[in-house]
């Protein structure tokens, strides 16, 4: 019988925790709690998958029922109903799956690595473009400390050219996700260079910060976790940066 084959009919508790408990009540003295047998008794390790190929499904049975002659395989039939010797029999042939998964496992790990060295060859710039002070949003805006403060710990990291990029930036796909939310937000609008917008374009990114952050929408949901307690706005500080953004428009419109 093919290692791959259907076990037979009599593999009742094939995924029944009575065969583990058949087995571990009865056998593993000799074949050890692992199935992988002992060396200083000569015990099969069931784990194997030459051993398992090696054995029929009835064979397993026949020698749990009547043992095996030149070992210290004794015979379970006056011990165990032909219900537990099935059980058993059961359980050894599992002891191939667990064998298989962690082949695969491995083997899963093994590509994962592969491919994440792969992507690591393709690399995308992680930077910081210089700036003059003057231009940022606290220069020329009159913003208070308070919402400077807020400002800096939940805003700065995607919308300035001061991003603080963590040690996981530095690795795909993590590099290329960061690199695009933050590339992204600074074309949206970029805080360390707001000397450069026209009056139109401040106002209506003033206009939108508040109406992203009173909505929940910025800092955005999947940088807040990252990001905690930082980037998590109360209502409070929701309606600091309101308050300001309005009177900023205001300003702006009176000139």
């Amino acid at each position: 019988m093919m290692l791959d084959s259907l076990p037979s009919p009599a593999f009742a508790f094939a995924n029944d925790t009575r065969s583990e408990a058949v087995f571990k009540g009865h056998c593993t003295p000799c074949h050890g709690e692992d199935g992988k047998g002992k060396a200083s008794v000569g015990t099969p390790d069931f784990t194997s998958r030459k051993i398992q190929a090696s054995l029929t499904d009835a064979e397993i049975i026949d020698i749990i029922t009547n043992g095996k002659k030149g070992t210290i395989m004794p015979a379970w039939k006056d011990k165990l109903s032909p219900q537990e010797i099935s059980a058993a029999a059961s359980y050894v042939r599992s002891l191939r799956d667990g064998h298989r998964l962690m082949a695969k496992l491995g083997l899963v790990v093994a590509v994962l690595v592969v491919v994440l060295a792969l992507v690591n060859t393709t690399r995308v710039d992680r930077r910081n473009m210089p700036v003059k002070s003057t231009e940022s949003i606290e220069a020329q805006t009159q913003m208070p400390q308070n919402v400077a403060a807020i400002f800096h710990r939940a805003c700065r990291d995607c919308h300035t050219e001061l991003t603080r990029w963590p040690w996981y930036s530095d690795v795909a796909p993590f590099l290329w996700l960061m690199a695009a939310d933050v590339y992204g937000a600074r074309d949206h609008m970029n805080l360390s260079t707001w000397g450069r917008y026209t009056p139109e374009q401040r106002n209506d990114r003033l206009i939108a910060i508040c109406e992203m952050v009173a909505g929940g929408k910025m800092p955005i949901w999947y940088y807040k976790p990252l990001h905690y307690p930082d980037a998590w706005l109360s209502e409070s500080d929701k309606k600091a940066v309101c308050d300001w953004s309005k009177s900023q428009v205001e300003l702006n419109a009176a000139r």
